[in-house]
């Protein structure tokens, strides 16, 4: 799934699954950050994900992948 939202780049670079989160996400950029909220959404299986401006404060790359 870390594939398909576009940031397992991130994570293999930093060691995988084994990649650990700082508190606060402190090691994530704001766009990284919402990928990840993104990737936990998807992987509950909700048939809904609500953003509300899910595009603000993030680069124009991440925007186009969300």
């Amino acid at each position: 799934m870390l594939r398909e939202v576009g940031i397992w780049e991130k994570f293999e670079a930093e060691g995988g699954l084994n990649f650990q989160v700082d508190k606060g996400g402190k090691n994530l950029s704001q766009g990284e950050k919402q990928l990840v909220c993104l990737t936990r959404a998807l992987l509950s299986g909700n048939k809904f994900v609500l953003m509300d401006e899910a595009t603000a404060n993030i680069d124009g790359n991440t925007e186009a992948l969300i």
